[in-house]
């Protein structure tokens, strides 16, 4: 495909009046003995003499580095994209009676595209992905990996009920959420109580009358010697990182069978499967977790899929130490094999596989997204007893 001013997608057939077109490039495909034409819709036509409607399969490309399509211009609700100036694959999912060409240089629109996207029997790989329209819950999500993660679901289409403690930082959150053209819940609560945690399913039901997944992010644990690890502190560990995950799922359930299903992602953690001192209660209420993953999937198969992250060393506050530090930085990138710690957004991309129908046929599973860590990246310095 040479370059050309306009925007890439896929007819229906070989029937669209080409009188669309300011430009045009035939490349036919046989899929399943059905015909299909590549069209780039030249931006002069457009504005000069509108577009009629164009029943678009897939997803669209930006071609032109001068012209942008989306939310940069004049956004249309219930429409999604994620532009990119290199001309990189633009996701658009949803139903848009018009849409508009912008051209940012001058500010000015160049008209409108109206399209109707359906999957029909062309669908890419990228579209399995696809979150659009669902409705996910995140606990802790008022920074760091939970954060990241409702930011996703909303970027690959979902709605999203966020919580956490503190309030202005759901505020931010959802912000980034409304930006991408989703909705956001912010529910500031304690979610080291239980019923809190479950009245997060009602506020999803009131909001959006579905859930389809529950992102269980809050949890955690600070390091301790084993002789100053009471029984209290394990206790506190189980239910702050088990119980917590427990107390959202069950009333999930029902909701979710409502709509036929759903799933949950678990964030549990590398220590519940490796050893190292100091990390008694937190490695032994995560590898619990990842155990209660596997459990809860076999009882709630096969309508709703049940999976786990064991995160590595992840980029958020409870490293904040260790980045701050250039000694314990890179003490820390040295003790993992890929040689950096990981963003949250590498924890955000493995809950989107993991939600989305891209990992509809795993469920019961811990997938490991820790840099290929097989041993503590990090000394905790904790002397023998």
């Amino acid at each position: 495909m040479p370059a050309s001013h306009g925007v890439v997608g896929y007819a229906a057939s070989e029937s669209w009046p080409e009188v669309l077109l300011g430009h045009s490039e035939r490349q036919h495909h046989r899929r399943e003995g059905t015909e299909r034409r590549i069209l780039v819709v030249g931006p002069t036509r457009v504005a000069t003499g509108g577009c009629a409607p164009i029943r678009m399969l897939g997803a669209l490309r930006e071609v032109s580095p001068d012209v942008r399509v989306g939310p940069e211009g004049c956004p249309v609700p219930g429409l999604t994209a994620r532009d990119s100036a290199q001309g990189a694959l633009t996701r658009f999912e949803g139903i848009a009676r018009s849409w508009p060409l912008r051209r940012p240089s001058s500010g000015s629109c160049l008209g409108l595209l109206t399209l109707s996207l359906t999957k029909g029997d062309f669908q890419m790989i990228l579209d399995r992905f696809g979150m659009t329209d669902k409705v996910a819950i995140v606990t802790g999500a008022g920074r760091g990996i939970g954060a990241a993660s409702a930011v996703s679901l909303a970027e690959a289409g979902a709605d999203v009920v966020i919580s956490a403690r503190t309030a202005d930082q759901l505020g931010e959150v959802a912000k980034r959420i409304e930006a991408v053209g989703r909705k956001a819940v912010a529910v500031p609560a304690d979610l080291n109580d239980l019923e809190a945690v479950a009245a997060l399913v009602e506020h999803a039901r009131e909001a959006f009358g579905r859930l389809d997944l529950v992102v269980n992010n809050v949890g955690g644990t600070m390091p301790q010697a084993f002789m100053d690890t009471s029984a209290d502190v394990m206790e506190q560990a189980f239910h702050f990182n088990v119980a917590t995950a427990h107390a959202l799922l069950r009333p999930a359930v029902p909701l979710m069978l409502e709509g036929g299903g759903g799933s949950a992602v678990n964030i549990s953690s590398a220590m519940g499967r490796l050893t190292g001192r100091g990390f008694l209660a937190y490695g032994t209420a995560k590898g619990a977790l990842a155990h209660y993953t596997r459990l809860a999937a076999t009882d709630l198969a096969p309508h709703i899929r049940v999976n786990a992250i064991a995160v590595g060393s992840v980029a958020t506050s409870a490293l904040d130490i260790v980045m701050q530090s250039d000694e314990l930085r890179t003490a820390m990138e040295a003790g993992t094999p890929l040689g950096r710690i990981g963003d949250p957004e590498d924890i955000a991309a493995a809950v989107i596989y993991l939600a989305s129908e891209a990992g509809s046929y795993v469920t019961g599973k811990v997938l490991e997204v820790d840099g290929g860590t097989e041993a503590p990246n990090l000394d905790m310095g904790i002397p023998d007893v």
